[in-house]
């Protein structure tokens, strides 16, 4: 699928849909086991009550409008210095992460907060939120059975920038239903430029063979461009470089932040009308 700006301003998303399975059903959840602490739990053994009415504000549980949707920004830490990072102020080595115990109790509240909604679904940002992986193996499963508890079902998704992706990780993902959207920008020129690692260092090589792993589970997942203006007359030629990795549905969205001119304005267009005839002609 192919994603244009409307106006040349904003980049809104089409895709074919990535909707993973939820993962294991509640029968199977009930023979199930996972790792705390160095011991096996039962998935199903002796879960404590919601944590009953310990929000960070009492009156944060809604009163008319269910809430189904939670995102939970797990860290602040990043392995990536992309260049036009609105975080990048808290990027540093000791960045500020989420507890296990926070993320726990969001996902209790979410399950109050859903009233009677019975599809829930969690988005893991940060950051990158795989440097906050060991806290992420243990929270999927929880919110898996937590929610069973209540005939409800969670699915989880990942923002991720690829680099740090790995075998350990896609399977992890493919066994308990994970979705991803993937941040790359395009060909490794571009990549390098917009989103270097520590000191500089190129990530094009680990956010392909990231983006091959995802690809292998999750077909549908969505390539999510950011463009800069130095960048708008290659979009055209990123896009070609996704469908090469095997991605099907792509999102390019502006730099708002940077100094557009007119000039880039018009390659921006240029490249969406070129895209427009490739389409029509494939």
């Amino acid at each position: 699928s192919y994603v244009s700006g409307a106006s040349g301003m904003s980049a809104g998303q089409i895709t074919v849909g990535d909707h993973p399975p939820s993962g294991p059903s509640p029968s199977v959840l009930a023979h199930e086991s996972v790792t705390q602490g160095g011991e096996k739990h039962n998935l199903f053994t002796a879960l404590p009550p919601l944590r009953g009415r310990r929000w960070l504000h009492p009156g944060s549980l809604p009163t008319q409008l269910a809430i189904n949707v939670l995102d939970l920004d797990v860290t602040k830490n990043c392995n990536l210095r992309c260049t036009y990072c609105f975080k990048s102020d808290t990027v540093h080595p000791r960045a500020e992460a989420m507890s296990l115990e926070v993320a726990m109790t969001a996902v209790d509240w979410l399950i109050e907060a859903s009233m009677g909604a019975r599809a829930l679904n969690v988005n893991l940002i940060g950051g990158e939120p795989l440097l906050a992986w060991p806290m992420i193996e243990i929270l999927v499963p929880y919110a898996k059975r937590r929610a069973a508890q209540f005939a409800k079902s969670v699915q989880f998704g990942t923002t991720t920038n690829l680099t740090l992706v790995n075998e350990q990780i896609i399977e992890f993902s493919r066994r308990w239903g994970m979705g991803w959207h993937c941040s790359i920008d395009g060909t490794p020129e571009v990549q390098n430029v917009q989103r270097p690692g520590v000191g500089g260092a190129p990530s094009a090589g680990r956010a392909e063979r990231g983006a091959r792993l995802v690809l292998r589970v999750r077909p549908g997942a969505c390539a999510r461009a950011t463009v800069r203006p130095e960048n708008a007359a290659k979009i055209f030629q990123s896009l070609l470089y996704f469908e090469h990795l095997g991605f099907k549905n792509f999102a390019f969205a502006i730099a708002e932040e940077n100094d557009w001119r007119a000039q880039q304005f018009a390659a921006w267009d240029q490249q969406w009308g070129k895209i427009a005839d490739y389409a029509i002609e494939r």
